[in-house]
């Protein structure tokens, strides 16, 4: 991915002596271009929509938390399953942060300010930023931290990030010039792709090894990491460091039902029913996260699959597993069969009558079984593929008579333009009739006695004020 910020330059950088002039002078200069403020909220209070309980903790012993799959520090800052994704939001941070709710707050930035024409934006960071060793954090280690992520592609950044122009004014002070207005950029600045991290630093003689750990600024470190579980241990350096140690454990094959008499204080689970089971026979709490996940029908645009409204719902009631509800398809992609009887076609034109979906994704498959039950046209049995770029090439080469997707929905605060994964617009120039099917989210389940677990538009979890309601 191209970027248009630079991140290789050498800068002038303030020395102690004179930073504090050099605010004032930024100070005077922003006064003078006529800049807007944009402050976040003066405070850090959560939102008590987006906690399991506001109760101030009383006990700090170890707060163990379920993972499906081992945590490997290399995927860092990215992660690859909801293990890592709770571990790395509490080891790297953003420049803020946004609620369930969407609302910004600070993160590793305090102060945001937008120019009349809101094409430049100065972000200020906090007051004596550090990372996990105490090293100031300085605007130039944000700028290059990004520049890193833009060229690791495996990083996915978004795609208007490449519309980014960044400079680090100061020791505290990021400029970022935009190509268009962008008023969301606030909250832009909070997504997962753009934590910061510095490089891992050398361990061995020479430099010939490093740590297996990029350093952050998040309110945890890492601890013991063994080849069972994985210990985030309070950052002193942060200013909301963690009240209680977390060990993060993981284990492949688990029956959900028991992971509350098993020792696993917090989980995150898909399954609605193992969920409502934990609530039921062990006093679990449940605190359904923001919906992530949406599915959708795939077919040729010449051969449309369709499906009525009472089919949709009987999906995200009775067949899927997941907490599921049901949403209106988009204007432009209204079910052109309605009202018309359902028939078999020949079939002739596809290699395959199969409606495919992604290997080791339960809840594809359920529909999948179901749509061929429901007689579609053409349809005459599922498959399923390893790989989640075959969902699309299959259909789009005429190889299959469909496909179910899942999509990553992002925050619904952001504009539509980042919104899905991929994007409708791009399936749609493949000559591809996109079907609304159904949107799921995931459950939080925590201990009865455990308190102060947020999360965050994404459903990540945040265990800064995380801790045990009794001593």
């Amino acid at each position: 991915m191209s970027t248009r910020h630079r991140g290789g330059e050498r800068r002038w950088a303030p020395g102690p002596r004179s930073r504090h002039r050099y605010r004032w002078l930024s100070l005077a200069i922003a006064t003078a271009c006529g800049c807007s403020s944009i402050a976040p909220p003066p405070n850090r209070e959560p939102n008590p929509r987006c906690i399991s309980s506001s109760t101030r903790p009383k006990g700090t012993a170890p707060l163990v938390v379920y993972s499906p799959a081992t945590i490997q520090p290399s995927h860092a800052p990215m992660p690859t399953h909801p293990g890592e994704t709770h571990a790395f939001h509490n080891l790297y941070e953003g420049l803020s942060s946004v609620d369930c709710d969407g609302a910004v707050r600070p993160a590793l930035a305090r102060h945001w300010s937008a120019s009349p024409d809101g094409l430049r934006w100065s972000v200020v960071l906090r007051r004596h930023a550090r990372d996990w060793n105490g090293t100031p954090i300085t605007a130039m280690n944000v700028e290059r931290a990004w520049d890193r992520n833009a060229h690791a592609t495996a990083l996915g950044l978004p795609a208007w990030f490449a519309d980014w122009e960044v400079r680090a004014r100061s020791a505290d002070t990021l400029d970022i010039h935009l190509l268009e207005p962008d008023p969301s950029l606030p909250k832009r600045l909070a997504h997962p792709t753009l934590r910061v991290t510095l490089p891992a630093p050398a361990t061995g003689p020479g430099s010939a090894r490093r740590s297996r750990w990029q350093i952050g600024t998040g309110p945890a470190r890492p601890g013991e990491l063994a080849t069972t579980h994985l210990v985030l241990e309070p950052n002193s350096h942060h200013p909301h460091g963690l009240r209680a140690p977390v060990e993060i454990r993981w284990k492949p094959e688990v029956d959900a039902r028991n992971l509350l008499p098993n020792g696993y204080d917090v989980s995150v689970l898909r399954r609605l029913r193992a969920a409502e089971f934990l609530a039921q026979s062990h006093d679990g709490s449940l605190h359904p996260l923001p919906w992530d996940r949406r599915y959708i029908l795939l077919s040729p645009a010449r051969t449309p699959l369709s499906m009525s409204t009472s089919d949709r719902s009987e999906l995200a009631v009775h067949v899927i597993e997941a907490d599921g509800r049901v949403i209106e398809p988009e204007p432009d992609a209204a079910n052109a069969l309605a009202g018309e009887p359902r028939r078999r076609s020949s079939g002739r034109q596809f290699r395959s009558n199969a409606l495919v979906y992604q290997e080791g994704d339960e809840d594809a498959r359920r529909m999948a079984e179901r749509l061929v039950a429901l007689d579609l046209p053409g349809v005459t049995h599922v498959e399923a593929r390893e790989r989640r770029v075959d969902l699309i090439r299959s259909v789009a080469t005429r190889s299959v008579r469909g496909s179910i997707l899942a999509q990553k929905l992002e925050a619904p605060w952001l504009p539509s333009d980042g919104r899905w994964h991929p994007s409708r617009e791009g399936l749609r120039r493949l000559n591809l009739h996109v079907e609304d099917l159904v949107e799921t989210r995931p459950v939080l389940v925590t201990h009865p006695a455990a308190t102060g677990v947020a999360w965050d538009a994404w459903g990540q979890l945040d265990f800064s004020r995380a801790g045990w309601s009794h001593p």
